[in-house]
C-alpha cells in the first residue's frame, strides 16, 4: 500500500529526521563507549605495569635485599594514591616486622596525605584516615583523634578501628567516649572491637560501664565487651546497675554478664527479677538461674513451666537440666503436662 495516500510531505520529513537523529545518537553513544573502554583498558594496563614494578622492589625489601628508600626513584607524585592502595593490600596480610617495613616504605608519603586530610570528599577523608592509621601511628595520632569527631560516622569508624588495632593506651578514654557516635551500629560488633583492645583497657571499660552519664547503648556495648573479656569483677558492677531502674536493653546485657561471670552471691538478685512483667526480662533472669541457682529454685522453675511465654518455659526447662533435675524433666515429658513436648526436646539436647 502506498503510504503517500495517508501521509503528506511534512510528517514524512519529520519521521525521517527523527530516525536520523536517533541513529546519530546511537552512533555517538557507541563511540563514547568505545573511547571509555579504551581509556579504562589503558588505565588498567598502566596500573598493572606500576604494580609489577613495585612488587619486585617490595619483595626485595621484605627479604632484606632492598631498602625502603629504593621506592623514591620509582614512585612519582601522581602515583602516590595508587601506591598507598598497593601497600594497603599487603598490609592486611602482614604482621610484626614485615608490617613495620611497609610503614617505613610509606613514611615519606604520609606528610603529603596528612596535609590533605581535611580536604576532598568524605571518601578521600576516610581513605586518608585509613592510610595514616595503618602506617602513621603514633606520629599521626592527633589526626586520628581529630577524626573521631568527624561529621561522617564512616570516617569515625575508620579512625576508631585503626586506634583499636594499634592498641594505644592513651586513646582508650577517647575511644570509649566516641562510642556514642555509633547508636545505629551493631552492638555486638562494636563490643568485639572494644574487647580486642585487651586487658590494658579493662579499667577504662569498667569505668565507662558504670558511668550513668553515658548513653545506655554505650554501656550495653561496654557490658558486652567485658563479658567477652571474661572480666569477673564487672559482675558486681552489673548487679549494682540492676538494683536501679535502668533501660531494659542494658538490664538484659547485665543479666547476661552475671549469667556468664557472676557467682552465688548474685543469685538472690536474679531470683528477684524472675517475676518481672516483661516476658523477655523474665526469660533472661530464668536463664541465669540455670547457672547460678540450685535445688532451692525448684518451685520457681516448676512454676515457670506454666508461664504463658514459651521463652520463659523453655529457659525454665533448660535451667532444670542445668541444676541436674533431669528426673523431674523426664517425669514431665511422660505426663500430660502442656510443656511435655518441650521437656522432651530439652532432654534430647546435648
Amino acid at each position: 500500500m502506498d503510504l503517500s495516500l495517508f501521509l503528506d510531505e511534512r510528517p514524512r520529513k519529520i519521521l525521517l529526521i527523527s530516525i536520523g537523529v536517533l541513529m546519530a545518537i546511537s552512533v555517538f553513544f557507541l563511540i563514547v563507549s568505545i573511547i571509555l573502554w579504551i581509556q579504562n583498558r589503558m588505565e588498567s594496563d598502566r596500573r598493572l605495569r606500576e604494580r609489577a614494578k613495585w612488587q619486585t622492589k617490595l619483595y626485595d625489601c621484605l627479604s632484606g635485599s632492598g631498602a625502603p628508600d629504593d621506592f623514591k626513584l620509582v614512585v612519582s607524585r601522581s602515583e602516590v594514591p595508587n601506591f598507598m592502595d598497593f601497600l594497603m593490600e599487603h598490609a592486611s596480610r602482614l604482621r610484626g616486622e614485615e608490617l613495620l617495613i611497609l610503614s617505613s616504605i610509606a613514611a615519606p608519603y604520609l606528610r603529603g596525605i596528612a596535609q590533605t586530610f581535611n580536604r576532598g570528599d568524605l571518601y578521600h577523608q576516610a581513605w586518608a584516615t585509613r592510610i595514616l592509621g595503618t602506617f602513621g601511628l603514633p606520629v599521626y595520632r592527633p589526626y586520628l583523634l581529630s577524626a573521631l569527631s568527624h561529621r561522617s560516622p564512616h570516617v569515625v569508624m575508620t579512625a576508631f578501628r585503626c586506634l583499636i588495632a594499634y592498641g594505644d593506651p592513651q586513646s582508650f578514654d577517647i575511644l570509649v567516649w566516641s562510642l556514642s557516635r555509633f547508636e545505629k551500629w551493631n552492638r555486638n560488633l562494636l563490643a568485639l572491637l572494644v574487647a580486642s583492645i585487651g586487658k590494658n583497657s579493662i579499667e577504662v571499660i569498667r569505668k565507662g560501664f558504670e558511668d550513668e552519664s553515658q548513653p545506655y547503648f554505650v554501656r550495653v556495648i561496654l557490658c558486652t565487651a567485658l563479658r567477652e573479656m571474661g572480666d569477673i569483677p564487672s559482675a558486681d558492677i552489673a548487679a549494682k546497675i540492676l538494683r536501679k531502674k535502668t533501660h531494659i536493653e542494658l538490664a538484659f546485657a547485665c543479666i547476661r554478664l552475671i549469667r556468664n561471670l557472676g557467682g552465688k552471691q548474685h543469685a538472690d538478685l536474679i531470683r528477684s527479677l524472675c517475676g518481672q512483667e516483661n516476658k523477655m526480662f523474665r526469660a533472661q533472669a530464668i536463664r541465669a538461674i540455670g547457672r547460678l541457682g540450685d535445688e532451692t529454685d525448684l518451685p520457681l522453675l516448676k512454676a515457670g513451666l506454666d508461664d504463658p511465654s514459651p521463652w520463659v518455659a523453655l529457659y525454665c526447662a533448660t535451667a532444670l537440666k542445668d541444676i541436674h533435675m533431669e528426673p523431674l524433666l523426664k517425669e514431665i515429658a511422660r505426663s500430660n503436662h502442656p510443656r511435655a513436648a518441650l521437656a522432651s526436646q530439652v532432654l534430647e539436647l546435648s
